[in-house]
């Protein structure tokens, strides 16, 4: 699983590019995802698992409403990934049998 964080990060810390650099309008590209039908999950994910998803910096700090503030580690993003791919193995292969059962689906 790649996540697009994951993209814009190597982009911008390992290849010192970026999304525009290329000539790619990222936000047009990810509207344009969501025209064709596609089959997809909706997945619930914490305040704090949702920070790792979206962060796209080398060193991410969070603040707390009460004042106290966190680095968020390589470690733990790590770790929310492996929660992903988890759920979704878990979870995908009896979604496309219902949806094939459903007629939802069809190969061929």
């Amino acid at each position: 699983m790649i996540w697009f964080t994951d993209v814009t990060r190597w982009l911008e810390w390992e290849k010192d590019s970026s999304w525009s650099a290329l000539g790619v309008d990222w936000e047009h590209a990810l509207a344009q995802l969501t025209r064709p039908p596609f089959l997809g999950l909706y997945m619930t994910v914490s305040r704090r698992a949702y920070h790792h998803l979206i962060n796209t910096a080398e060193r991410f700090r969070v603040t707390y409403t009460d004042g106290h503030s966190e680095v968020l580690t390589d470690e733990e993003r790590q770790a929310v990934r492996e929660a992903f791919e988890h759920k979704l193995d878990a979870d995908w292969p009896a979604y496309i049998r219902d949806m094939l059962a459903s007629g939802h689906l069809t190969v061929g």
